[in-house]
């Protein structure tokens, strides 16, 4: 019977898949419209957010400190303190029909032709509030206006003058694990002497010379308490493990030993009183202990999301990625932590690519120069929260120890702060 029905060509397959298609379409062509006015919504509450933040003015002041500053990064938490004041979320109206989000601002440690200038970028109604924050711990400190150095750079490679590499920045582990932070900086040898993490990054930005810059960028927009509350249950979770207590065999050895010659009357003298129970502390080896010791210590401080950037910039002629492209990733190994947390660059926003670099280098030069550019928080990798001890660790001004005459210094006495600032 089969063999009598006319064969099926590619046409007549061709037609009924439309034929299918469209029958369905008549029937859950309603479906689409819900899409459709998604797509229109974020598209137009893109367009509101790019308007207000274009709308917010910033200004960049560069801050320097005399060569014989005994403040360490502590006072530069306090100063983080005091900033983190501006937390100020806007409600649901203002996010979802107006656009707005909570205001940023960035540090920066900046080196053009090995000159070192350290740059706080605010929006222009903060300066007042950023200027006695940091006047409040160092009194002596000079502060300027300056112009922002970014533009000056191309935004498009490859470039026929420049070339760069840079890297975007992640946590390896849960934000709520610390870094190395300044604490653990103080010399063994003398608890009063501080060695400043800082040192070996400041080390090689001054030793870039005429065309190269290097640039450092922490981006800071203060948040809530809520990121302490994954704190608290990651300590949870590492205290509650079941298991044995951490026993060393040799604890086991001296243990046996003290059973065997325990007088016989004074094991018959024992009552069969129920210990209470041990502290789940002790289920942990002495680094978790360390661990849940620091990351309690961590998210008892104020928080901000974090977008750190590193880039290396350098005409062509004196461009060398070996000799300082390389040594300036390295410079973050020493906040890193092998128990704790450490710094990863993250690998689909950086430059240091194996293979297809000529087709793939390129817009990732482009759009990390163009993300550092705008500062934008949310552009490019997942930000993360740190603490205001960690920030201080990696961005603050230089302590004495440091003797680079590649960094720009206040003169002693000469950078009171002005009679009429409002100090909040």
């Amino acid at each position: 019977m089969f063999d009598e029905l006319p064969p099926l060509d590619f046409f007549s397959y061709l037609y009924e898949f439309w034929y299918m298609f469209f029958s369905v379409i008549r029937k859950v062509w309603w479906l689409v419209i819900p899409g459709f006015m998604a797509v229109v919504y974020y598209v137009w509450l893109s367009l509101k957010r790019i308007k207000y933040i274009r709308s917010i003015e910033y200004i960049l002041i560069a801050i320097s400190v005399p060569e014989d500053n005994e403040k360490n990064p502590k006072s530069m938490e306090e100063v983080l303190n005091g900033l983190w004041t501006i937390y100020s979320p806007p409600n649901l109206k203002e996010i979802f029909l107006e656009g707005e989000r909570q205001k940023t601002f960035s540090l920066e440690i900046v080196s053009v032709a090995g000159q070192v200038r350290f740059i706080i970028r605010v929006p222009t109604i903060l300066r007042d509030h950023v200027e006695a924050n940091v006047y409040a711990q160092y009194p002596e400190a000079e502060i300027s206006e300056v112009e922002d150095y970014a533009p000056f750079i191309p935004s498009k490679f490859p470039n026929d003058q420049y070339d760069m590499v840079g890297v975007e920045w992640k946590l390896a582990r849960e934000d709520a694990y610390p870094i190395r932070t300044y604490k653990h900086f103080l010399d063994d040898i003398s608890e009063e002497k501080f060695i400043d993490p800082l040192s070996n990054a400041l080390e090689v930005m001054s030793r870039i010379g005429d065309g190269e810059q290097i640039w450092y960028q922490f981006i800071l927009r203060p948040v809530s308490d809520k990121w302490k509350k994954e704190g608290d249950k990651l300590v949870d979770k590492l205290i509650k493990r079941k298991g044995k207590p951490y026993n060393p065999l040799f604890l086991k050895g001296v243990q046996t030993a003290v059973s065997t010659i325990e007088p016989a009357d004074a094991a018959q003298g024992k009552t069969n009183t129920k210990d209470p129970p041990p502290s789940e502390m002790l289920f942990l080896s002495p680094g978790e202990q360390d661990a849940v010791k620091a990351i309690q210590e961590n998210i008892s401080k104020g928080g901000f999301q974090v977008k750190v950037r590193t880039l290396y910039l350098g005409r062509k002629d004196v461009f060398n990625k070996k000799r300082i492209g390389f040594p300036m990733m390295g410079t973050f190994k020493g906040f890193n932590s092998n128990n704790l947390n450490s710094f990863k660059p993250h690998r689909k926003y950086w430059t240091f690519i194996s293979y297809w670099k000529k087709t793939r280098i390129p817009p990732r030069q482009t759009n990390l120069i163009r993300r550092y550019q705008s500062r934008d928080i949310d552009a490019g990798a997942q930000p993360f929260i740190m603490s205001v001890e960690e920030i201080a660790t990696v961005f603050h001004f230089p302590y004495i120890t440091v003797k680079s005459p590649a960094v720009v210094t206040a003169e002693a006495g000469k950078g009171m702060p002005p009679g009429d600032l409002p100090m909040e």
